[in-house]
């Protein structure tokens, strides 16, 4: 065998050692698992239906797309679930994604929870989700978050910003009922208002609503605090998660018991001013002859406690 043929199998097995290297520093990703921590912003500018620690389990779950350099599809329509075994803030999706250290950038957009609406995804990007709140009383979150090379490595935490507002009542019986007999609100709604939108996700992490539809009645709100009216009780309901909107021509109405036979009373021609990421709350006094009176407030949703995960080092 001459000195050719003999370096021959060295000189291919170098070469192909040499491409395998590359491949493995280019190419394939680290061993380093990529995960999530999440946050939910408190300005006045939004809102989380999470009031307390208690209600931590009301956020576990959101749907998360990703790319890295602008084309290398990570996720796609991945649902990503909070951990039952560590709720405090461990969030866990299958199967498990790496780093790929060697990339330049990396984006991701998230919803939660997970398949309320229809999303359209362009470029990695939400630029719309289609949601109806008859069909889903949720609250409806999203995120985006660019991932610098400097930051590759290390734990996403998207922000999560709220895309709906909410409203609630309180109810008075102002003095001069006949407290012999019971009292009780059993249920409200609205009527001539949008129950359904689409939403848009930007690359500066705000949210932009569309052209809002579902003209008609919303949901019913069922549940109060209470089961009858005192003199000095104030009964307090439930939060209707609401489209945004603003209207001069919203009907109310509700239904107040008087010992167990129904009683409508309704407010045509009602203004609403509902807010992205706010709470409106409106407190009603009723009057002995069934006429009632009505103050707004609109504020800012209490900072929900949700656990957040230190980004690794």
């Amino acid at each position: 065998m001459n000195r050719i043929a003999r370096f021959l199998p060295c000189f291919l097995f170098a070469l192909t050692s040499s491409l395998m290297s590359c491949e493995n520093e280019n190419e394939l990703p680290s061993q380093r698992p990529l995960s999530f921590a999440t946050q939910v912003r408190e300005l006045q500018s939004r809102a989380s239906i999470v009031d307390g620690a208690e209600d931590i389990a009301d956020f576990n779950t959101f749907t998360v797309w990703g790319n890295y350099n602008g084309e290398q599809a990570v996720f796609t329509s991945q649902v990503v679930n909070r951990s039952t075994a560590n709720p405090t803030g461990i969030w866990e999706y299958t199967p498990p994604k790496y780093w790929v250290m060697t990339a330049d950038n990396y984006a991701f957009s998230a919803f939660s929870p997970s398949g309320v609406g229809t999303p359209t995804v362009s470029g990695n990007m939400l630029t719309s989700l289609a949601f109806d709140s008859k069909a889903h009383q949720v609250d409806l979150m999203m995120a985006y978050i660019g991932v610098p090379k400097a930051d590759i490595g290390k734990t996403v935490v998207p922000v999560f910003n709220h895309a709906l507002g909410a409203v609630n009542f309180t109810f008075r019986l102002k003095p001069g009922f006949n407290y012999v007999n019971t009292y009780r609100v059993t249920d409200i709604d609205f009527d001539n208002v949008y129950t359904s939108n689409s939403f848009a996700l930007n690359a500066d992490n705000t949210i932009t609503p569309g052209s809002p539809g579902g003209f008609g009645q919303s949901n019913s709100i069922t549940q109060f605090t209470g089961e009858a009216f005192t003199a000095e009780q104030v009964m307090t309901s439930d939060y209707l998660f609401v489209i945004p909107q603003q209207s001069a021509n919203a009907i109310l109405h509700f239904t107040m018991d008087v010992n167990g036979e129904p009683v409508e009373l309704v407010k045509e021609n009602f203004s609403i001013n509902w807010e992205m990421g706010k709470k409106t709350t409106y407190n009603i006094t009723i009057d002995p002859l069934q006429d009632f009176t009505i103050t707004v407030e609109t504020t800012a949703w209490d900072e929900p406690e949700i656990p957040v995960i230190e980004p690794e080092a």
